[in-house]
């Protein structure tokens, strides 16, 4: 139609009495995300990426308490997601000053 382009028939003897082509190995280079945290697999949990996996972990664990409250709350265990939510709102604030604090002192 617009552009015929003809077929190109080898045969098999031709095709084999080439000689094979070396193709060029590609140099590693590793990948970096923003700031410069390396990203790649042996590095994944280093020290220096200890506090990403706590924030993580946190957020995990308020995201699975949330489900747990929602659940219980659908199933009618009212008194069950409140004491939930109690706990959560004494343990994650005082999780978090201790956290705070014992940064504050490994620093100075």
């Amino acid at each position: 139609m617009f552009l015929t382009k003809k077929i190109e028939v080898i045969s098999f003897k031709d095709f084999m009495s080439r000689p094979a082509q070396i193709q060029k190995k590609i140099p590693h280079k590793p990948m970096y995300g923003l700031m410069g945290v390396d990203i790649t697999g042996h590095n994944m949990f280093s020290n220096f990426n200890a506090p990403y996996l706590i924030v993580f972990g946190a957020i995990g664990i308020v995201l699975i308490s949330t489900l747990i409250e929602h659940i219980l709350i659908s199933k009618g265990y009212q008194r069950q997601a409140e004491t939930l939510d109690g706990f959560t709102k004494l343990v994650f604030p005082i999780g978090f000053y201790v956290f705070l604090f014992y940064g504050i002192v490994t620093v100075l």
